[in-house]
């Protein structure tokens, strides 16, 4: 015995230790299940399922988007309040009545009505973007009517239906943007959508809740102002929807810019669509055919031609050739043809005439690495970066790839492939004194060009806009009916054959162009007509199919755009 106290220790009982451990867990769990039976059924009885119930989607709901609108403040797509209709299935007395309700109005199919008005939820929707005329036309059947009501939404609108509506794009039922402006800036338009979510409020309403937990709050995008006319563009739409029909042709592009800026102007599409009946249309409808489509220019690619001679081997450009209507290469087993025999002709007369002897006589003295490097320092073989989606970038092969008559057939535009707005870029660089502009589809003023690379000298692209200036005015001209009232024009018509998918060229089928700038002494428009397969029956050549549409926009838009004429300024 130590301090009174036996030296004795007690043997270690974990049975009796296990056993005061299970009657702590079971005294435990005792008390949360009284505790919850406390909760069920005393005064906060009921509060869970409620929560449960209140808890009951988190999906999306509309709000308003910002508007769209031309470089001048008009709108061309907006967001208008309408109506969306939903019930409590548990709290309707009828269902049967209100599923009748619902097909008498157009607004569910009988059995798609009874499915949902007997489904085991809190909430379900019956029907979404009600216009807000149509909702007041039809409230009154309602109002008597147990558990179903409705609440705001807003659905977008295109006050100008399809004009421009292959540039501005649309937007689903959920407000997603699915094309065009709408799809690329969808962010900007509608805001932080991804944060809202719905919950059923104490008094049994919907409740739209913000990411922070705020009730309804007041949400709108950003306002986005695009370069584009409205004027100019509809005018566009009717030209080239005109000009398709008269031709019979399967469709057509036509870009207008602003050479010096990047600004594109006008960006038509032929078929188009009514964006706000969208699903009525064939999705290939939908397409951007300026930069959605490539081809082979043809003859319009003869300005890249044109600035390569007058850079790297501008004696070539004073020489005559003969034209006989064909042309043969050295290696090459099959001459390349003209479309007429020509006789003699200089390298001007070979331009103004659209002579593929004499372009090709001339190209023969480039290196190919150095007319390879002109093409892509024009901006071939790589998109624009104008932003918008599904931009092509075309197909520009590299000079190990090329065979014994690339060199040759490039030069009038063929072996390569190319989207109408970089054609209308590539002219730009003439119309402007030499330097390739990023294309820009968004106004943010002060708006300053931004300049993706110098091409050519002022001198050069002073040669190339002179001998452009003799395709319209010249005797032999190709592009005469580009002509305009009280203004000089410079430009190059295009006739190119498509390739046919068995080998060669279709002998019918062609893509018809014009591409051209205005004022001649100081560009501020670049224009670029593209009329996709015209019947051949009616007309093909680019001067006789594309020139007539060129004129006709010019003009409209120098109106529109407060251009001034020589007339106007004798």
């Amino acid at each position: 015995m130590v301090n009174g106290k036996s030296g004795t220790r007690r043997a270690f009982d974990p049975a009796g230790r296990m056993g005061i451990a299970a009657f702590v867990v079971v005294v435990g769990f005792a008390f949360l299940f009284i505790r919850l039976g406390y909760i069920q059924l005393g005064q906060y009885g009921g509060q869970l399922d409620r929560y449960s119930d209140r808890h009951w989607s988190s999906m999306y709901i509309q709000h308003q988007r910002g508007l769209i609108l031309d470089r001048a403040g008009r709108v061309m797509s907006a967001s208008v309040e309408g109506r969306s209709l939903y019930a409590h299935p548990q709290k309707i007395k009828d269902r049967n009545r209100l599923a009748v309700l619902l097909t008498r109005l157009g607004i569910l199919s009988l059995e798609e009505s009874m499915e949902r008005l007997s489904a085991p939820k809190p909430f379900v929707w019956l029907a979404h973007g009600i216009d807000i005329q149509q909702w007041n036309g039809i409230k009154k059947e309602f109002s008597g009517i147990e558990g179903v009501e409705a609440m705001p939404e807003w659905r977008r609108r295109y006050p100008l239906d399809k004009v421009g509506a292959n540039v501005i794009g649309f937007v689903g039922s959920d407000g997603r943007g699915l094309a065009g402006v709408e799809f690329m800036l969808d962010q900007e338009l509608a805001g932080d959508i991804e944060s809202l979510h719905v919950e059923i409020g104490d008094h049994g309403l919907p409740v739209i809740l913000d990411s922070q937990g705020h009730e309804n709050p007041v949400f709108r995008g950003r306002d986005v102002q695009l370069t584009l006319d409205a004027y100019v563009q509809e005018s566009v739409d009717h030209v080239l929807a005109e000009t398709v029909d008269a031709c019979e042709a399967k469709g057509g592009s036509i870009v207008v810019l602003n050479p010096r800026t990047g600004e594109i102007i006008a960006m038509g599409s032929e078929p188009s669509f009514d964006p706000n009946n969208f699903s009525d249309f064939p999705p290939a409808q939908y397409k951007n055919q300026a930069i959605n489509t490539v081809f082979e220019p043809g003859s319009t690619f003869k300005i890249v031609t044109l600035a390569a001679l007058a850079t790297d081997r501008r004696t070539a450009l004073s020489e005559n050739v003969i034209c006989n209507g064909s042309i043969s290469i050295p290696g090459v087993p099959k001459p390349i043809h003209c479309y007429a025999s020509h006789g003699p002709v200089t390298f001007r007369e070979a331009i103004e005439a659209s002579c593929n002897v004499g372009v090709i006589h001339a190209a023969l003295e480039l290196e190919p690495e150095q007319f390879y490097r002109m093409v892509q320092s024009f901006g071939f073989g790589i998109p624009t970066g104008v932003g918008l989606p599904g931009e092509e970038k075309g197909i520009l092969r590299k000079p190990y790839q090329w065979s014994g008559s690339t060199r040759a057939v490039m030069a009038i535009g063929q072996e390569i492939a190319v989207t109408n707005l970089q054609m209308a870029m590539a002219m730009s660089v003439i119309a402007n004194g030499g330097d390739l502009i990023k294309p820009q589809i968004v106004l943010k003023p002060p708006l300053k060009p931004q300049i993706v690379r110098n091409v050519i000298r002022p001198e050069i692209a002073a040669i190339a806009r002179d001998f452009l200036l003799s395709v319209v005015e010249g005797d032999m001209g190709t592009g005469k009916k580009a002509k305009v009232a009280g203004v000089r024009v410079g430009g190059k018509t295009g006739t190119a054959q498509i390739a046919d998918p068995r080998g060669g060229y279709a002998p019918d089928r062609f893509l018809s162009s014009f591409i051209g700038f205005l004022p001649a002494e100081s560009p501020q428009l670049v224009i670029s007509v593209w009329i996709h397969e015209p019947n051949p029956a009616i007309a093909h050549f680019g001067g006789d199919v594309a020139a007539p549409a060129f004129a006709k926009i010019a003009a409209s838009a120098m109106k529109f755009l407060n251009i001034p004429t020589a007339a106007a300024n004798p």
